[in-house]
């Protein structure tokens, strides 16, 4: 699955960042033995290959947080869900709004 190059997920803070690479560390190791994420993370700073194959397997990931009727992780407070913006990015927001 291919992700449109000028849509990419942007989570709004380090836990939900934590929150989706969880969600597709395992497969990607899987799928890519002897490397981690935390590898081509690192890379995608200055490859603009692993840049989309990063926005690829966030992609993903934002696909099974959805998928788990957005389940909250454990770091956020209990009345946060992510929701879905119109630039498709996943933004952490109070359920009270």
């Amino acid at each position: 699955m291919l992700s449109n190059s000028h849509s990419s997920v942007r989570p709004a803070s380090e836990p939900e960042r934590a929150y989706l690479e969880s969600l597709i560390r395992a497969d990607y190791e899987r799928c890519h033995p002897g490397e981690t994420i935390d590898d081509m993370i690192r890379r995608a700073s200055f490859s603009k290959e692993d840049k989309g194959l990063l926005r690829d397997w966030m992609a993903v990931a934002t696909m099974r947080a959805a998928a788990r009727h957005l389940v909250s992780p454990p770091s956020m407070a209990p009345n946060e869900k992510f929701t879905r913006s119109s630039s498709d990015a996943i933004r952490a927001t109070s359920s009270s709004d």
